[in-house]
């Protein structure tokens, strides 16, 4: 079923919560463990990175600039 085109608002409250209010002024709410699913999978999925240890911060040399830009 299409509702693309017939959704006229959506509202996510903080602890996840979707309300959907379509142009008729029906309204569909939808629970967290319906619509977070993908959130969870996301954030499991991140990992911390790796430092590069520099001399000094506000100084890069060279060679130091050219490690952090090899990371990007």
């Amino acid at each position: 079923m299409r509702t693309l085109g017939k959704v006229a608002n959506v509202e996510v409250t903080p602890d996840g919560t979707a309300t959907v209010t379509f142009k008729d002024g029906s309204v569909a709410t939808l629970t967290p463990d319906k619509n977070s699913s993908k959130k969870q999978k996301d954030a499991a999925g991140i990992k911390e990175p790796a430092k590069t240890p520099v001399e000094d911060p506000a100084n890069l040399t060279q060679a130091e600039k050219k490690m952090q830009l090899r990371k990007q």
